[in-house]
């Protein structure tokens, strides 16, 4: 088994970092009037499906499991992806800040744990930031990342992008974004990646 590569432990941890108050920070500071809904009239015509929650979470899992991953790869391959995240992350917090978006959620009806689960997340998770979709962004970076590991499978890859597209569907279909939030979150990955290449944050 490959040993954690010491040099990507700081970058994974700031990238991370980073990107968790790029997503927080604007939620806090956006004055609620500024707000834009990018909602169509095809977001209308997309059900509420709560058990779709556990596909969202798990991304957050799919996400952990890379890092873990990255952080065993070589040297300039973790630089160059941390450096992807940090700057996916920078770009997206100027969009949110810059113009800010925000989604309608519907009102949960019936009880049981998954709906009861779906009021906690909406409860914790504000409707700003909703444009680019920080959900797909990530998980289309997952699947770039895998596709430069050497010790990742081809099988392995595809699994992540069935998740990856599973996971898109899931911010839909729980009601955390629009349609118009997902192919900007996706085109955010590789544009990150496209500046990493020639500009890596992370040096040796």
């Amino acid at each position: 088994m490959k040993k954690i590569n010491k040099k990507l432990v700081a970058p994974a941890i700031i990238a991370v970092a980073v990107y968790l108050l790029s997503y927080q920070i604007p939620k806090r500071l956006v004055d609620p009037s500024r707000l834009h809904f990018l909602s169509t009239s095809l977001d209308d015509k997309i059900p509420f499906h709560s058990p779709s929650i556990y596909v969202y979470i798990g991304a957050f899992f799919q996400w952990a499991y890379c890092i873990f991953t990255l952080m065993k790869q070589k040297t300039e391959i973790g630089y160059k992806f941390c450096s992807a995240l940090l700057i996916g992350s920078l770009i997206g917090f100027v969009i949110f800040m810059v113009y800010p978006t925000a989604v309608n959620r519907p009102e949960i009806i019936g009880s049981g744990f998954t709906n009861d689960f779906c009021r906690f997340i909406y409860s914790v998770d504000n409707i700003i930031c909703a444009c680019p979709s920080f959900h797909c962004f990530c998980s289309t970076l997952v699947i770039l990342i895998y596709m430069e590991c050497e010790d990742v499978s081809n099988r392995f890859i595809y699994i992540n992008m069935f998740y990856s597209l599973l996971v898109c569907f899931s911010t839909l279909l729980t009601k955390q974004h629009y349609i118009a939030d997902i192919i900007p979150g996706i085109l955010l990955a590789y544009f990150a990646v496209l500046i990493s290449n020639k500009y890596t944050i992370f040096r040796k």
